[in-house]
């Protein structure tokens, strides 16, 4: 689980062994959460769950607030090719994904979007906007 409003720490995911192969793209997914998710919420229920996104929007500066709540449970994944290929034979590879919030509401217009379309867009938004960056660790 990711909470959007804890965006200044980074989440460290976890490592893994591979045996050594060459590592020239990442297939990023983000999937609905179940029992074994980690940091999942106690205020939301997430189970089941891809997204909930709550906040408040407005048409202009001096037009009213207006809530939303998207939620979903619909998965989005893609590949994303790294700059340079790595061979796992000579190190570890250390891959860092950056998810840019200022592009999170992108092609969503939410005075007409129904929530369902919303959330899709925002799930979309989040991982095909992933910047994956590899460091190679030499032995």
């Amino acid at each position: 689980m990711e909470d959007l409003t804890t965006v200044a720490t980074a989440d460290e995911v976890g490592a893994v062994l591979i045996e050594p192969t060459r590592i020239c793209e990442t297939h990023l997914l983000m999937g609905r959460a179940d029992h074994h998710a980690t940091k999942m919420p106690t205020e939301v229920d997430m189970d089941r769950q891809t997204l909930h996104l709550e906040g408040r929007w407005r048409s202009a500066k001096t037009a009213p607030w207006t809530a939303f709540m998207w939620r979903s449970d619909v998965g989005w994944g893609a590949v994303h090719a790294l700059p340079t290929a790595h061979d796992t034979a000579a190190g570890g590879v250390e891959l860092t994904m950056e998810r840019p919030l200022a592009k999170l509401f992108d092609h969503i217009d939410p005075a007409v979007a129904t929530e369902l379309a919303a959330a899709r867009q925002v799930l979309e938004n989040a991982v095909q906007g992933a910047v994956v960056r590899a460091r190679l660790h030499l032995h």
